[in-house]
């Protein structure tokens, strides 16, 4: 217990010390009148008799029993925010005198009268910010339900229904959504794609394979007949190697809402539609995985609960705020945290735009730009954010449910990119799980017992994932034997692709896409280049965090130069023309590395972000 009283009995300065009549009868007035919303000073109590006592937060009346948030007057038992009056029972901004009447801003003293800033004490006549007592005169900032005092509940001000994060955020996601979508339809209606023009996207493969793909689902489906095998095909042909690989996308149900001759019309809708889809997972992902987990005022802001929300801020921050609060008069406490919660949504506001430009980046990446056209691709893209989402729950939370069921679906719809997805998931589980193992700790197990515990949690749900698309991938496996793919020899000399300057290039703006071949398409936004030495040089951001995600990077970099483990990457094979097939995985990681940058840029110093 600490009084902030210096040795002659006097206040310290302090920033709330502006000039006696701050502390005056007169100004307490004024401030008293000003909080006409608030609990008079008599309220009833339990056997209807009045008792004279302050609300929380307000000033105390002479020889009142409550405990004030401001100053108590001389010979009052209220406690001040400051230090109490001389010779006065009121304690200081830190704690109450034991056995004394007042309580201070930390805990009350046992068996004190006023309780202090969180808890009261039973049978106290004062109440705290948070709990009141059972039987006590005065009320709390948040009233306990057994208190027996008939008074105003001081509960904080609940800010907006509380609602499901989904729902919650429905502006947010719907706008990681939209702004793809939208520049996406844009693009095509400034390019005279049919029915605005005669042009369509329809090129290369698309034209000769997908679309009539496309045209005999339609007709299997309508007309009932099986998936397993097709006679409009040459002497006839597998028609479940073609579904698994072109055609298992969910959102080809769009081909039976249109007719044939609108197949144009499907395919370009198709292609925004997943586009827009990768923008609402990547916000998904960034706002419930990377942002939630660490900075946990967003949460608290997103539960609209003001009390959460002033318990996610730092102490420090917190007192800075409520002393600049406080300085614009006497506030009640559901004031007060209305206030304190609209300056924390101020400072974190920027991330919600972070969110939609994160999304955005990805969504409209080089890699989808160049190759929108392998509209079967798309699928198993859009769905690698809730791949990563349910990772980062598994490993922070144990939660089971998520991942297994977005990899299998991955997989499911497109079992070549799918591939890509899964083997980049393991990296990245590894990676995240040395960043975080630190933090999984628990009253009965040590971090190292839960690190354990994760891997083995993620091996099975990643075998339960496998074992739910057998169906489709063991056929389609026994298929791809009799292909010419199967018969690739692993490359018997190693070397390096291209040169580090040769591939920073492609981080830059107005470079021609690599179609047929060329180096890999990564451009994700020049600001997501420009954010990764702010990154590197933010103390804010854990050195094992930087460590763990900047080597991540650096392997798909190796990954993309070396003909070895570009072979590994490409299922043992040699890609025919489109190169580079999995070289959206660094986009992604990219965007993520920028987006965690920027949350934190105001934590860099000004001189190391110029320099950077």
């Amino acid at each position: 217990m600490i009084d902030e009283r210096n040795g002659d009995g006097n206040r310290p300065e302090s920033s709330y010390d502006e000039g006696a009549d701050f502390w005056g009868d007169a100004a307490r007035q004024r401030r008293r009148e000003r909080r006409s919303y608030e609990q008079p000073s008599s309220f009833a109590t339990t056997d209807g008799s009045k008792a004279s006592g302050s609300t929380d937060y307000g000033a105390g009346p002479p020889a009142g029993f409550g405990v004030g948030y401001g100053a108590g007057p001389p010979g009052g038992f209220g406690a001040g925010y400051g230090a109490g009056p001389p010779g006065g029972f009121g304690a200081g901004y830190s704690a109450g005198p034991p056995g004394g009447f007042g309580a201070g801003y930390g805990a009350g003293p046992p068996a004190g009268f006023g309780p202090g800033y969180d808890t009261g004490p039973p049978g106290g006549f004062g109440a705290g910010h948070n709990t009141g007592p059972p039987a006590g005169f005065g009320a709390g900032s948040a009233a306990d339900a057994g208190a027996e005092v008939d008074a105003v509940n001081y509960a904080p001000l609940p800010l907006g229904k509380k609602r499901r994060p989904i729902i919650r955020n429905f502006w947010l996601y719907t706008l990681s959504f939209a702004v793809p979508f939208l520049l996406v339809a844009i693009a095509f209606v400034a390019m005279q794609f049919y029915p605005i023009g005669d042009r369509t996207p329809l090129t290369v493969d698309l034209y000769h394979q997908y679309a009539p793909f496309m045209s005999e689902l339609r007709y299997k489906i309508l007309n009932g007949e099986s998936l397993l095998y097709s006679w409009h095909g040459g002497l006839g042909m597998n028609f479940l190697a073609i579904f698994t690989y072109y055609l298992a996308s969910p959102l080809n149900v769009l081909l039976l809402a249109f007719p044939l001759s609108g197949l144009a019309v499907v395919i370009i809708l198709l292609i925004a539609l997943k586009i827009g889809l990768m923008g609402l997972f990547m916000g998904i992902l960034l706002h419930r995985g990377v942002m939630a987990f660490t900075e946990p005022g967003i949460g608290a802001i997103g539960s609209g609960d003001s009390v959460k929300v002033g318990a996610a801020v730092s102490p420090r921050r917190r007192l800075l705020r409520l002393r600049s609060i406080e300085r614009t008069g006497r506030l009640g406490a559901e004031e007060r945290n209305r206030r304190l919660y609209e300056r924390e949504v101020d400072t974190r506001r920027g991330h919600t735009y972070l969110v939609i430009a994160g999304a955005t980046l990805f969504a409209l990446s080089g890699f989808i730009m160049a190759y929108f056209w392998d509209v079967m691709w798309l699928d198993s893209i859009y769905l690698l954010p809730l791949v990563i989402l349910g990772v980062i729950l598994l490993v922070r939370k144990g939660n089971l449910f998520l991942y297994p069921i977005a990899i299998a679906s991955a997989v499911a719809v497109n079992y070549y990119i799918g591939f890509f997805v899964a083997l980049f998931t393991a990296l990245f589980f590894i990676s995240y799980l040395i960043c975080v193992w630190p933090d999984l700790r628990t009253e009965r197990s040590r971090p190292i017992r839960i690190a354990v515990l994760r891997i083995f949690q993620f091996v099975l749900m990643s075998a339960l994932a496998a074992g739910i698309t057998a169906f489709l991938s063991l056929p389609t496996w026994m298929a791809l034997q009799m292909t010419s793919a199967a018969g690739d020899s692993f490359p018997k000399n190693h070397k390096f692709e291209f040169t580090v300057l040769e591939f920073m290039t492609r981080h830059l703006i107005s470079m021609k896409p690599s179609i047929r071949d060329g180096l890999p398409n990564i451009y994700a936004g020049l600001i997501s280049l420009l954010a990764l030495p702010l990154y590197i040089f933010n103390g804010r951001i854990r050195l094992r965090e930087k460590v763990t995600s900047l080597s991540l990077l650096t392997l798909l970099f190796l990954s993309f130069n070396s003909n070895y483990l570009n072979f590994i990457w490409h299922g043992l094979h040699y890609p025919n023309q489109l190169p580079y097939r999995y070289s959206f995985l660094y986009s992604f990681v990219l965007v993520i590395i920028a987006v965690r940058a920027l949350m934190n840029l105001r934590y860099l110093k000004k001189g190391i972000a110029l320099g950077a």
